[in-house]
């Protein structure tokens, strides 16, 4: 979820950062196939994108399959994202297994799998060779909340993410990162929420900043904040 009121953490998860794009700019529809299943297509400009360098539109397929107990989403993009050119494309499959067993008791687990070859930018036949690097990356999320009392909620998340080119993260050095939190949650009103926070993120290779240069291989936070919803009473 986008809207932070909807999400059961306060932080955002290690997939929401590195195995998704953030937005879209495009078209979608969708269409009920069944009682408990609905179909969609997108054509949007990309990841992260309001406008495209290279011209390719990305496709997505999605698909949401819903029943009293759990609810299963599937999606699939597709298409070339790499800079100036429409050679190279990237592929990511995203699902997610919703479980709703009671009215307090919920739990999700998450996985996504996304890979991306490189353009072929050299006419040299060598240079085009080496130049088909396929970067891939692939995580999981298990997570669950309490509905303590009408106003009072935990939620705990644990996730797991292998970037072996650093791809995603930017660093240009493979890494496994996973992370662990825990959230309490307490809603004032209904257009307000505190929420209090601890969190643990740990990697195979010394990614996280401590001090003004100082890098280190895991880091812990603690975080109290408030989130404000304006809009009608639901």
């Amino acid at each position: 979820m986008i809207e932070s009121k909807d999400n059961w953490n306060y932080s955002r998860s290690l997939l929401f950062a590195y195995a998704v794009p953030y937005f879209h700019l495009g078209l979608r529809s969708s269409l009920p196939v069944s009682k408990t299943e609905t179909i969609g297509v997108q054509v949007v400009n990309g990841w992260n994108n309001v406008r495209k360098t290279n011209g390719g539109v990305t496709i997505g397929l999605t698909s949401a399959y819903v029943r009293p107990k759990y609810t299963w989403n599937v999606n699939y993009y597709v298409g070339p994202e790499n800079q100036n050119t429409q050679k190279g494309y990237r592929n990511l499959i995203d699902t997610t297994l919703l479980l709703t067993q009671t009215s307090k008791f919920n739990a999700y687990i998450n996985y996504d799998y996304g890979q991306n070859r490189d353009a072929i930018v050299a006419s040299n036949a060598e240079q085009s060779h080496n130049d088909k690097l396929l970067n891939h990356w692939q995580g999981g999320a298990l997570a669950v909340r309490e509905q303590v009392t009408s106003k009072s909620a935990l939620a705990a998340r644990f996730e797991y993410f292998a970037d072996p080119q650093g791809f995603q993260t930017g660093t240009g050095v493979g890494q496994d990162v996973k992370e662990g939190t825990a959230t309490y949650e307490y809603k004032w009103t209904e257009w307000l929420l505190a929420r209090l926070e601890y969190r643990r993120d740990w990697s195979t290779i010394a990614s996280f900043h401590k001090g003004d240069s100082n890098l280190v291989d895991a880091q812990s936070t603690v975080t109290a904040g408030f989130v404000a919803f304006f809009g009608p009473k639901r």
